[in-house]
């Protein structure tokens, strides 16, 4: 029997809150924020020791919006 991927959640982030930061992430929710990711991930790492890096997601927020988009057809 084929095991189950579990997704990852990732919050929906306030852009003006968090502009230009570095975030850290654990089981969907914000638990660390700074200036660069070796920073909140080192605070992440102390708050959840029983967790893998791997389970650690690392966000950089742009200080700016941006616009992306995909595909030969948005232009």
């Amino acid at each position: 029997m084929a095991e189950k991927i579990q997704k990852n959640k990732i919050p929906i982030v306030d852009f003006f809150k968090f502009r230009g930061k570095d975030l850290a992430i654990v089981d969907g929710k914000i638990v660390a924020q700074g200036e660069s990711s070796k920073e909140v991930l080192e605070k992440a790492e102390k708050l959840f020791p029983q967790k893998s890096t791997k389970d650690i997601i690392l966000l950089s927020v742009p200080k700016e919006r941006i616009f992306v988009c995909s595909g030969k057809d948005n232009f």
